[in-house]
């Protein structure tokens, strides 16, 4: 005799499927729920000024999405700073009260700083690459290396 197995509640599996948050999602989350803040800004507002609506503003928060390339520039421009500031793994330079002293801070964090800036400059420059080219500079960047 078959054992007849019902199906799961809506959501849960979906829910179980899920896949883990990644650091990187993480991290900008963080950093952009640390800006909103100290700018005084409700989910709401910056969700409205990406065009986005709350619940996936909420997300980005939460680091359930990712928050694309596009989106981090106009949230950089929105809270005046650097994209590098959105993707730091300490928090943006700009939360004070983030920072940590230079002496708990190691050459190896400083390094990983370092990267992160040169890979935003890299996504700053590349943003400002006519669509219609951009296939072709990554195509002799590939060449390149």
């Amino acid at each position: 005799m078959a054992v007849r197995e019902d199906p799961l509640p809506r959501g849960v599996e979906a829910t179980l499927k899920s896949k883990p948050k990644s650091e990187i999602n993480l991290r900008v989350g963080e950093n952009l729920r640390l800006l909103r803040a100290t700018a005084g800004k409700s989910q709401k507002d910056v969700a409205h000024h990406l065009s986005v609506s709350t619940g996936q503003y909420q997300k980005y928060e939460s680091g359930e999405t990712n928050c694309s390339l596009e989106k981090l520039v106009v949230l950089s421009s929105y809270f005046d700073v650097d994209i590098s500031e959105i993707l730091r793994e300490n928090g943006p330079k700009s939360q004070a009260f983030r920072e940590e002293p230079a002496s708990y801070r190691s050459d190896e964090t400083d390094a990983i700083d370092d990267e992160v800036a040169a890979v935003a400059q890299l996504m700053n420059i590349f943003l400002r690459i006519p669509i219609t080219l951009r296939r072709k500079v990554l195509d002799m960047l590939n060449e390149l290396i």
